[in-house]
Parts: C-alpha cells; structure tokens; sequence
C-alpha cells in the first residue's frame, strides 16, 4: 500500500491522468489504483473488456483478434492505445500527461498443458511516450487470484516505469547504457533507463531505415514513397461501451 501512495502522490503532482483497460486482470488495476485516498486525482476511470465484443467496442480491429487471439501483444498494443483515445476525449485530459494501461492474458493454466497459460502482456500507452508492450510470465504454482494480483502489480510497476522516463528528473544522470554499477535510486530507475534506451534505438533504427528508403528511392533501386499505394483499414466500431468508472 506504501508503494502505491507514493506512486499516486507523485502521479498527482505531476498532473496526470490514468486509464485502465483490463482483461485477464478483471479490474483490480483499477482496484489496486482506488484503494489509495486521493486516487480520484489521477484517476479518471476503467473498463473492464473481458469478452473480445468487448474489446470490438473499444475500437480493437476484429481482424488484430482473429489473426493473434485475444491473449497477444498486438492485442495488449491495440487496446492501450484505444484507451488513450477514450480517456484524451475527456475534459480533464487537457493540459495533463495521459495514461493508459491495458492487460489481456490467460489467467489461469491449462489442466492438460500447464505450460499454457498464466501469462499476460501488458501495454502502456502515454500521450508522451513510444506505446511498448510487455509480456509477463507467472510461475505455474501460483493460483488463479494469484496470478491475476502478479500481473496487476507488474502493471502498476511499469506505470511507474513510464512516470520516471516521463519526468526525466529521476534518471537523467542514468548514462544509456544502463550499468549495472551505478548508485540507483530504485530498482524501477534501472528499468526506466531500460526502456529509455531501448526507444531511442528504436527510434534511430527507423530514421536510418527511412533515410536508407529514400536514398535507394533516389537512386531508383527501391520505389519512392510517394510513388507507392497504400490502403488504411479504418474502424469505427458503432457503438462503444460507457466506461465503468
């Protein structure tokens, strides 16, 4: 409890807002959120998709569920990004950092595999952040309430994970490099620095990749992007959920 009134206090000085968009975890995100005094400052509400209509009427594609299942990172990345688009309509998005954070997963093991299941992914998505997903793995003898509070918990952490990047104050002594030697000031400052690194070399890989494109395209061994097609698959689902807040 200590650590989530920290991390609302700091959510709350910071001006943010906070969405959750749960499947696997059944709201108790939402729920380990509002257990705090002072939680309604950061925030705004949740929704619970646990069936895939669910998920349809937040705005995943139907074609993202029937190519990667329910349980999927491409399902994880479309959800939080959904949710950041609900919660940015809101009036009180304005002038704030916005967040959101969406799981879906498998709970619980399968009776006769039980190396399938328990496993959730877990995507954050920030209206000043590269969206990223992660995959998180329970151990097997952890019960079904068990792994569900594993995962909601390891949400919460990279909520943190994300405010520490964001504010920037508390690793912009961190060099990229991340080494292991250096005087954190928490176990999550190390991880920030992780997922700080990992985007920027995300980032120039793509500014080299496009620069390669354009190059070629000049010299006529590729096509040039603009000379190339291409189709968007808009979705526009025809009636969304109210949001359970």
């Amino acid at each position: 409890m200590g650590n989530m009134q920290n991390l609302v206090q700091k959510l709350k000085k910071s001006s943010y807002l906070v969405t959750t968009i749960e499947s696997c975890t059944g709201g108790l995100v939402a729920n380990l959120i509002t257990d705090v005094s002072g939680s309604s400052k950061v925030f705004w509400g949740g929704r619970v998709v646990y069936d895939n209509e669910a998920k349809i009427a937040l705005g995943v594609l139907p074609s993202i569920l029937e190519s990667y299942g329910a349980a999927s990172q491409e399902t994880a990345f479309s959800l939080a990004e959904n949710g950041l688009i609900e919660l940015q309509k809101s009036s009180k998005a304005r002038s704030k950092h916005t967040i959101c954070v969406a799981t879906t997963g498998l709970a619980e093991r399968d009776e006769e595999n039980r190396n399938f299941g328990g496993v959730c992914w877990i995507g954050i998505a920030s209206n000043c952040n590269p969206t990223f997903v992660e995959r998180v793995d329970a151990p097997p003898q952890l019960s079904r309430k068990e792994t569900k509070l594993l995962f909601a918990r390891r949400a919460l952490e990279l909520l943190e994970i994300i405010y520490t990047i964001v504010t920037n104050g508390e690793i912009e002594d961190v060099p990229f490099t991340c080494p292991e030697n250096h005087d954190y000031k928490s176990p999550n400052i190390r991880k920030a620095c992780f997922v700080r690194s990992t985007n920027l070399v995300c980032m120039w890989l793509f500014v080299g990749f496009a620069t390669l494109w354009e190059v070629s395209g000049y010299f006529g061994i590729v096509s040039k992007v603009e000379d190339l097609e291409y189709t968007f698959l808009a979705h526009e689902p025809e009636e969304r959920a109210p949001l359970a807040v």
